[in-house]
């Protein structure tokens, strides 16, 4: 007889396998990550919770569409760096960003923001880079970041990406 295993939060719950999970939620469509630990519905509490309390002022919605609060992401990012504010509160943001499809960790088809000598300059999360999907919040996000540096920087947009599995 096959086991079935209880959500470490709720106790109550069959979690299942890892997987994206939808939600909407205040008008948004977000594909969340679920681990093997959590049922969906803890998964689904926690992430409302989590933007309540970082996303509301993040996310900009009006007629065009979904836009990006990106000078308070940039000044949160620099206050996380410094260690003078909540590094929580940069991850959280991040987190609901890479969730609305906004920045993802796939490279390939989406934008990166580089130094005139080859430094990637985007966000990232731990080692991980995170890439722009779309080249309106690159440019937003870098005349932020970056407005009164003295460097030359690029945005690319990345084409193919041949991994190593397929070469050898």
């Amino acid at each position: 007889m096959e086991k079935k295993n209880k959500c470490c939060f709720c106790q109550k719950n069959i979690v299942g396998g890892f997987k994206d999970i939808d939600l909407k939620y205040a008008g948004y469509l977000f594909s969340v990550f679920k681990s093997g630990l959590e049922c969906s519905e803890c998964v689904k509490k926690k992430f409302i919770k989590l933007f309540k309390e970082f996303g509301e002022d993040l996310i900009i919605k009006n007629d065009s569409g979904i836009n990006i609060n990106w000078h308070l992401f940039t000044e949160i990012e620099k206050q996380a760096r410094q260690g003078t504010y909540r590094g929580d509160q940069f991850i959280a943001m991040k987190r609901i960003l890479i969730s609305l499809g906004i920045l993802s960790v796939r490279s390939e088809g989406n934008y990166e923001i580089v130094e005139s000598v080859g430094i990637r300059l985007n966000p990232s999360t731990l080692a991980v880079s995170l890439y722009f999907t779309q080249e309106k919040d690159a440019i937003l996000y870098m005349q932020y970041k970056y407005r009164n540096s003295q460097f030359s920087f690029e945005i690319r947009k990345i084409g193919k990406v041949i991994p190593s599995h397929k070469i050898f």
